[in-house]
């Protein structure tokens, strides 16, 4: 989920994202239960997280560090997003390999908006065919 455009400041502290010196607004959406592979997340928190008039949901893992795994002690403050770039962040803030962690992306690796669930593989096991072709937020 792209969260911040050329010029943009972009922080994540306490679990919160913040753009440009706000807060996102986050509205808990109660206990998350995994399935399959998704199962080692279960007791994450869910949420809606409003980013502009776009609402989303979220998964937060209350225990673990505010930083997703690797980031770079940079990704602790602020910064700002370079020219050409655009920073990422996934939807489950504690789990993802992000612009966290692998620094803002060129506009040049973007090549579309992603809108529709093409294929869920749950690790090795057989596709997840109910998410399969359903509408992303």
């Amino acid at each position: 989920r792209v969260v911040g455009v050329p010029g943009d400041r972009i922080g994540y502290r306490n679990k919160t994202l913040f753009i440009n010196g706000e807060a996102m607004p986050q509205t808990p959406d109660g206990v998350y239960k995994g399935v399959g592979g998704g199962a080692r997340e279960t007791g994450s928190l869910e949420a809606n997280e409003r980013i502009g008039e776009v609402d989303h949901q979220i998964l937060i893992h209350p225990l673990k560090p505010n930083l997703a795994p690797g980031c770079r002690v940079l990704w602790q403050g602020e910064i700002e997003v370079p020219e050409g770039h655009y920073f990422v962040m996934g939807d489950n803030r504690d789990n993802s390999k992000d612009s966290r962690f692998i620094e803002a992306i060129p506009e040049s690796h973007l090549v579309g908006e992603a809108v529709r669930v093409w294929m869920h593989m749950d690790g090795l096991s057989w596709p997840r065919w109910d998410r399969i072709g359903t509408k992303i937020q």
